[in-house]
Parts: structure tokens; sequence; C-alpha cells
């Protein structure tokens, strides 16, 4: 088993080649091809400040994932996960009213695990674990022009897991928050660094 990292491409890990080093293959090509495919997804990601994430989202929400639906891109070449959310507070929406505690929302994400010609594909984005159904989350999302879901700001950056001991980002490598808060911060830590970055500048 092998792995070579290139960005923004997918690699494989046991198949024969990697995948997006130049060829068109689509996934259901793959499968066909190889069999099983496992497969991890290599976004090359600039590190952000909350503040950054703050400044950049469209909204800011801390929600409760209800479903995740695997989804194949049109041109069959990757997969996507729509993930069911109910807002459970609305801590930033940039364009006026719109938005509510109670509200269904879907958003996007990248990999996935599914199936295809009856064998197992699994697409996984790097640094970026599975969300747990039920789990409470806050997510930083950017809205997709013309689309019915909201994307991620900057992936699993801006993610961050939400328990009854405080706020974990899920993003272990890009991110920063985790190294420099330890294993986990109270919420009102994240907070106070969401105003700052809201706050007007001075010039």
């Amino acid at each position: 088993m092998w792995v070579k990292v290139l960005p923004l491409v997918l690699v494989s890990l046991g198949t024969e080649a990697p995948i997006g080093d130049g060829g068109q293959d689509t996934l259901r090509e793959r499968v066909r091809e190889v069999g099983d495919l496992n497969l991890v997804m290599m976004p090359a990601y600039e590190p952000v400040t909350v503040r950054d994430l703050a400044r950049e989202s469209d909204a800011i929400v801390v929600a409760k994932i209800e479903t995740a639906r695997v989804v194949l891109s049109p041109d069959e070449q990757t997969l996507f996960t729509d993930l069911q959310i109910t807002v459970q507070r609305v801590i930033r929406r940039r364009n006026g009213p719109g938005m509510a505690a109670a509200d269904s929302l879907v958003v996007r994400r990248n990999g996935g695990v599914t199936q295809l010609e009856g064998r197992n594909v699994v697409l996984e984005e790097n640094d970026f674990p599975p969300l747990e159904i039920s789990g409470e989350y806050l997510f930083f999302l950017r809205n997709s022009q013309g689309q019915p879901f909201f994307r991620i700001s900057h992936g699993p950056q801006g993610v961050f897991r939400v328990t009854a001991g405080g706020v974990r980002q899920v993003s272990e490598v890009f991110g920063s928050w985790n190294r420099e808060r330890g294993t986990s911060a109270p919420m009102s830590v994240l907070e106070d660094e969401i105003r700052a970055g809201l706050a007007p500048r001075v010039p």
C-alpha cells in the first residue's frame, strides 16, 4: 500500500495508479478496472485563523447533523456528502433575515462512502474526519451560487465539534486552534475570536 501526495487531486490507496494524475477515468470506470477503491483527496488549503473564517463566511451556525447522503458528481469523478443539519443557533448571517434556529440546511462536504457497480468506493478528504450523525458542530459556511446547499469555509478548518466540555476544531493539520488551545476550549473563547474577526477594522 502506498500514497503519492499531490495537491488538489485524488490519491489511490492500494490500487494501481493515482486518481487525478492526468487521467479522466470516472469512478465507475475505475471500479470496473480494479474493484474496490480506497481514495484520499488532498486539497491544498491555506491555514487560516478563526478571525479569517469569521470574516470570510456567509453564515456561522451551531447545528445538529440529522442525516448524510452521498452524491456522485455529474462527471462521476468524485463524491460529495450532503449533510442535512438543523440549526440550533445562528451566530452570524451576512445578508439580513432568512436563517433562524430550527431551520433545516444542507451542507456539502467533499468525499463519501458508497457502492458503484457492486463495489465499495471510499473517498476521504485529508485532515477531514467523518462527522457524526446526531453530533453538534459549529459550521463556518459559504453560499453556493445558484445551488441549494452551503459549502464549508476552508474545508476541515471551518468545522468545530461541540460537546459539553467545549469546542474542538476537526482539522488537526491545517488548523491551528487545537495546537494553540489544547484538547478543548470553552465555546465562549471561540465566540470571542469570531466577534473579533467581525469587528470593524481600525485603519
